[in-house]
């Protein structure tokens, strides 16, 4: 088990949410929080893996249409996740 103490204004924040009925506990708002947290985390690792993906398809000569690249890329960030839907 771990505990957690928080500062102040993160405390009042966490007991504003669970007041409103947003969270049931403390535990299930931290527990959102972390879920949140490795979602964005495998987003990132998936943008950083396309934009390699790119440097590579550059170096290797072969030059694709970089806007509509971008277009894709902020396309798939832009889009709930099937958890939030």
């Amino acid at each position: 088990m771990i505990r957690v103490t928080f500062g102040a204004e993160h405390e009042s924040f966490v007991q504003q949410r669970v007041a409103a009925g947003q969270f049931a506990s403390a535990d299930d708002l931290v527990e959102e929080a972390i879920r949140l947290m490795q979602e964005w985390e495998r987003s990132i690792a998936s943008v950083r893996e396309r934009i390699q993906a790119g440097i590579d398809s550059l170096e290797a000569g072969r030059c694709g249409d970089g806007e509509t690249f971008m277009d894709e890329l902020l396309g798939d960030l832009a889009e709930p996740s099937p958890a939030h839907m």
